[in-house]
């Protein structure tokens, strides 16, 4: 109303009274996130993690009981920060899920740094036959997850189960944000 001289008034009042519900919303959704982070609250300036922490992800991975072989191609480099974060959870979450659905598996993680992409690729032998295994764990949405990252940034990711009894999980992350030019 303030941009526009000579309003009427019923269209003032219906402009304030959207304002308020407007305002209203923002509050609401403000303390419905508060409740939600919780104790989280400051996570989110916290810095993100990205494959100059790779390293540590396996090693912590390797004290869990995984055996990881890690293979990175062409040079580690810095990579645009969206890369950074997605390649990282991407692998954590392959990482997570050969744990938790193949316990006692060996896993291999290659990482291919390519002039126009990064190529990440997690294999898991089958679990061992051997032993008392416990029951698989219920599937939950890391693949899920795992698509939408990759989608997000105009890449790829290919999962499911190998003819050997293993899992094979391959991304493709672009390194050019050419899908948010198109958007």
């Amino acid at each position: 109303p303030f941009r526009i001289p000579g309003l009427p008034e019923a269209v003032k009042d219906d402009m304030a009274e959207t304002s308020a519900i407007a305002r209203e919303a923002l509050t609401e959704m403000r303390r419905l996130l508060g409740v939600l982070r919780g104790a989280d609250a400051g996570a989110e300036r916290a810095p993100q993690p990205g494959m100059d922490q790779l390293e540590g992800l396996v090693a912590a991975v390797r004290g869990a009981g995984l055996t990881v072989d890690l293979h990175v191609t062409d040079g580690q480099r810095p990579l645009p920060a969206g890369v950074e974060l997605s390649a990282y959870r991407i692998l954590q979450e392959a990482l997570s899920n050969t744990l938790r659905h193949a316990p006692g598996a060996r896993a291999t993680v290659e990482v291919g740094y390519e002039p126009e992409c990064l190529r990440l690729r997690v294999h898991n032998d089958p679990p061992p036959a051997s032993g008392e295994r416990p029951p698989p764990a219920p599937p939950g949405h890391g693949i899920v997850g795992m698509r939408e990252r990759a989608a997000m940034l105009g890449g790829t990711v290919a999962a499911g189960p190998t003819p050997d009894g293993g899992y094979l999980l391959e991304a493709v992350l672009p390194l050019e944000a050419d899908h948010e030019q198109r958007a």
